[in-house]
C-alpha cells in the first residue's frame, strides 16, 4: 500500500501582517514535518504554493530550505501553477525550482499526432502516473482545456493522477458563485484522483473517481480567515492507495483561535458607531487570538474616516491580541458621492472596478468590452505590477511596454 499527501492554495508570502504571514508559513512547514512523519510516498501541490509568481526572499528560502528537507527523505514533491503562480511574462519561481531539481512541474503539453496532449509523470517509487493543467488568471485556464486531446490520458491505465487548479461549476459552493469555473466534463475520464485547488473550501466529491480540493493550509486574506473563524478546518489531505484509492483522510492544522467581532453600522452616526464599537472591545477577551473586526453599513451621517479604526485596532492589541485584522470595504455613507466597489480581496475589488468603468466608456472594439475588457485590463495590470529590482530605468521601461504589447497582442 502507498500514500500521498495532498495539498493547494499554501499562498506562501500571503499577507502584509507579520504575523499572519508567519502563521501562514508555520502551517506549510508543519504540513511539510507531517509528512515526513507519515511517510507519505510523494506530494502533490495543486497550485499558489505562493501567493506570487516572484514570492518574498525571506519566505522563499523558509519554502526552499523545508522542501528539501522533505527530499532528502525520499519524498517526491510535484506542483503546478495556480492563478498567484502564474505570470503573463512566463517568470515564475515554480519554473526556477523545477529547473533547480527542488520538485517536478506537472503539466507539459505536447503534440501527437498533429494533436495537443499533456504528458504523463511517473512516480519511480510507486508507479503512480500524474498529469494536469496549470492554471492561469480569471479562469483562462480555460481555453487550454478546451484545446487539448484528452484521449492518450484517458486510455493510460495504472493508478492515475489528475492534478487542476481550477473552480468545477457542477460542484461550485454558493458562496463561491462570482469564480470563473470549467464544467466536469472538461476534466479527463478514467483518473483515480483528481487532485483539486483555487476552492478555498474543503470539498471531496465522488465522481468517475475521487474529485477533492483540500483548501488552504492557512489562508491568504481576510475571507479565508473570517471561514476559519466559522468553522471551517484548514489542513490536507492523506491519500493511500494501491490499483485504487482504499483510504482518504483530512489532516487538520491547528492554528491560534480566530475570533470574529462583526458590527452593523446600518443607519447610525459616525459618533455612535464609534462608540458602540468600543464598548463592544472592552467585553472580549482577545489573549493570544487573531482578531477580525467587521464593519459593514451605511452610516446615516459622517463618513468612515470620521472613525479611528486605528485606535480601535491598537485597544485590541493592548489586549494582548496576536493580531487585528480589520474589514471595512463594505462601510459606507449616504453623503459619499464615489462608486461604491464592494469586495473582500484586491482581486475582488480590481475586477469590479473594471467592471463599473468599462460599463461607463463607450467602447467600438467589442475585445474591450465586458468580460474580456476585465479580464485584458487584470492582466495588463497583473504585468505592470512587477517591481524594478536594481536595474537601469530604461531597461525596466522597456521591459513594461513590451510586457504590456505582449498582453495587448500588438
Amino acid at each position: 500500500m502507498y500514500k500521498f499527501a495532498h495539498l493547494a492554495d499554501c499562498h506562501l508570502g500571503a499577507f502584509r501582517d507579520s504575523v499572519l504571514r508567519n502563521l501562514n508559513l508555520d502551517a506549510f512547514n508543519w504540513a511539510m514535518d507531517k509528512c515526513i512523519e507519515e511517510r507519505v510516498d510523494f506530494i502533490v501541490i495543486s497550485g499558489d504554493l505562493f501567493d506570487n509568481n516572484l514570492p518574498d526572499t525571506a519566505v522563499l528560502n523558509s519554502a526552499v530550505r523545508k522542501m528539501k528537507q522533505v527530499r532528502d527523505n525520499g519524498i517526491e514533491i510535484y506542483a503546478i501553477y495556480g492563478s498567484h503562480d502564474y505570470s503573463i511574462s512566463k517568470t515564475s519561481m515554480i519554473d526556477v525550482l523545477n529547473s533547480a531539481g527542488l520538485f517536478t512541474k506537472v503539466g507539459n503539453v505536447r503534440e501527437i499526432d498533429n494533436k495537443r496532449t499533456l504528458e504523463f509523470v511517473v512516480d519511480k517509487k510507486t508507479g503512480a502516473k500524474i498529469s494536469g493543467l496549470s492554471a492561469q488568471k480569471k479562469g483562462m485556464e480555460k481555453n487550454l482545456y478546451e484545446s487539448l486531446d484528452m484521449s492518450n490520458l484517458e486510455n493510460e491505465d495504472g493508478f492515475k493522477i489528475f492534478m487542476f487548479h481550477s473552480t468545477i461549476e457542477e460542484l461550485k459552493p454558493n458562496s463561491l458563485s462570482f469564480l470563473e469555473a470549467i464544467p466536469l466534463s472538461y476534466l479527463p475520464k478514467n483518473f483515480a484522483y483528481y487532485a483539486g485547488g483555487h476552492v478555498h473550501l474543503k470539498r471531496v466529491e465522488k465522481r468517475n473517481g475521487t474529485i477533492a480540493y483540500p483548501g488552504p493550509l492557512f489562508g491568504y486574506d481576510y475571507r479565508d480567515l473570517e471561514n476559519s473563524a466559522r468553522g471551517e478546518k484548514r489542513g490536507f489531505f492523506i491519500v493511500e492507495f494501491n490499483r485504487s484509492v482504499s483510504s482518504h483522510r483530512f489532516v487538520e492544522i491547528e492554528h491560534p483561535e480566530i475570533i470574529l467581532l462583526e458590527y452593523d453600522a446600518n443607519d447610525k452616526p459616525a459618533s455612535k458607531a464609534s462608540e458602540e464599537m468600543e464598548d463592544m472591545i472592552k467585553k472580549v477577551d482577545f489573549q493570544n487570538k487573531i482578531v477580525l473586526f467587521k464593519v459593514e453599513g451605511e452610516l446615516s451621517s459622517g463618513k468612515p474616516s470620521d472613525i479611528d479604526f486605528s485606535r480601535l485596532k491598537n485597544c485590541i492589541l493592548e489586549n494582548n491580541a496576536l493580531t487585528v485584522y480589520m474589514s471595512r470595504n463594505n462601510l459606507t455613507a449616504k453623503d459619499l458621492e464615489e462608486i461604491k466597489v464592494v469586495g473582500e480581496t484586491k482581486e475582488e475589488i480590481e475586477s469590479r472596478i473594471f467592471e463599473e468603468s468599462i460599463k461607463k466608456i463607450k467602447i467600438e472594439n467589442e475585445k474591450l468590452r465586458g468580460e474580456n475588457g476585465v479580464n485584458l485590463s487584470l492582466n495588463l495590470l497583473s504585468a505592470m505590477k512587477e517591481e524594478n529590482l536594481g536595474g537601469k530605468k530604461t531597461d525596466y521601461d522597456k521591459k513594461m511596454v513590451e510586457k504590456g504589447m505582449k498582453v495587448l497582442d500588438l
